[in-house]
């Protein structure tokens, strides 16, 4: 699924994902566009680079001002050709005399061999810097000033495509929840063959809202962990040699069957999930798709309703980790509710999500279900209800694979749901 190298800005992300070293440098002047042969002449355009702000930490180690040097800002005119200029050391790349238009600006930095040397282990799967943005250029001439964010883009591995909760779903005719019909998509987003075997998807609560004044207290410390999150619910894929290769997907659903009769909203038929969750009997199974296997603290709630248990119910993360020996890791009770946690180490986790509802009427978040070097920014929702929606993961602008920035907000938006379509 490698694509051409249709522009610039392509070729250098296929550089940084391919490992190779980048030929992006900064120069040492501001670079700027030359006059056009003909035409009307308008504006001079000065974009400047800055990291986003979940990133900024990141700039800074690399040892710059809070701007990005040495990225290849390209800017497109609608109906027209495109134009790249590199930001010089301040992360300021200049566009001369433009014409009155629509315009398009993309911006890519690959990750030169010095700047991850910088950087520790655990970081180093950076593959470049990426942001984009669109611009109206108006008649009246002079100079326009503005700021263009970037954020860094990893590649990864297995990463969350999609992910459509159960407990959203909706209610069925007779009024009554039906929480069974959910599902994941799981993605290479990497350039070589995965094999999922033992690999691990979990979930796990915090306290995300302080009641009694004293739950964000006794609890903190399982959700505000640097060193990997504390998971409550764990699956793990079975030992049947399932291949994924570069650009392939699979589906893992609550329950892999018809859910279309039962409700009225976010009903799909998901017998061609490619597994099903199962913990034995009393859930509904479907004989021909593989079960993953319970490793983890808890069943849902302990408690059934039409078709089985509510997970894949989304918890405030879900998380997808390397194979590890669960039975071995450490536990850890949690107090407010008194079932143990596994801990996942940060080394071993694949992608993380992570969200909350920002609820007026209810007491104050607490702090997030994971730590901030983990998932830098939860996607925070204004609404509980989003009927016929699915958390699902952008694509990374002019390549083939999806982003992954570790910052939810950034990385995932609510769209109509659509299993078995990679977003």
């Amino acid at each position: 699924m490698t694509p051409s190298c249709r522009s610039l800005v392509l070729c250098v992300l296929l550089a940084a994902c391919g490992g190779g070293e980048s030929r992006v440098s900064a120069p040492e002047n501001p670079g700027t566009t030359s006059p056009p042969s003909s035409g009307v002449l308008r504006t001079t355009l000065s974009v400047t680079v800055r990291p986003e702000s979940p990133d900024l930490l990141l700039a800074r180690t690399l040892g710059w001002p809070d701007v990005i040097p040495g990225a290849t800002v390209v800017l497109r005119r609608e109906g027209g050709t495109e134009i790249s200029v590199l930001t010089n050391a301040t992360g300021v790349a200049t566009f001369n005399d433009l014409l009155e238009g629509n315009y398009q600006l993309t911006v890519t930095r690959a990750f030169a061999p010095a700047d991850l040397a910088r950087l520790t282990a655990d970081d180093r799967d950076f593959s470049a810097w990426g942001g984009a943005r669109g611009l109206l250029v108006g008649s009246a001439g002079g100079t326009l000033a503005i700021d263009l964010s970037a954020g860094v883009v990893r590649r990864g591995s297995l990463v969350i495509a999609e992910l459509l909760d159960g407990g959203f779903v909706t209610f069925q005719p007779n009024g009554t929840k039906y929480n069974a019909g959910g599902y994941v998509e799981l993605y290479n987003n990497s350039d070589t063959t995965i094999t999922l075997d033992g690999m691990l998807i979990a979930s796990t609560t915090g306290p995300s809202r302080d009641y009694g004044g004293t739950r964000c207290t006794i609890t903190r410390e399982l959700y505000d962990d640097s060193t990997g999150v504390w998971a409550d619910i764990i699956y793990q894929f079975p030992p049947l040699g399932k291949r994924l290769r570069p650009g392939e997907m699979v589906v893992v659903a609550t329950d892999a069957i018809d859910h279309r009769p039962f409700g009225v909203h976010d009903m799909f038929d998901l017998r061609n999930a490619d597994f099903e969750t199962y913990i034995g009997p009393g859930d509904v199974d479907n004989p021909s798709v593989p079960n993953l296997i319970p490793v983890g603290t808890r069943l849902k709630y302990g408690s059934y309703n039409t078709h089985g248990p509510e997970w894949l119910a989304l918890e405030n993360a879900f998380v997808v980790a390397m194979a590890q020996d669960v039975a071995t890791a450490r536990r850890k009770p949690n107090a407010a509710d008194g079932v143990d946690r596994i801990f996942l180490p940060r080394a071993t986790l694949l992608d993380v999500f992570s969200w909350d509802v920002a609820d007026p009427r209810f007491p104050p978040l607490c702090a997030p279900a994971v730590g901030g070097n983990i998932d830098a920014t939860p996607l925070v929702l204004n609404a509980w209800t989003f009927p016929g929606k699915s958390f699902q993961r952008t694509r990374q602008p002019s390549t083939s694979w999806l982003r992954r920035s570790r910052s939810s907000a950034r990385d995932f938006q609510l769209l109509p749901a659509s299993p078995f379509v990679t977003p």
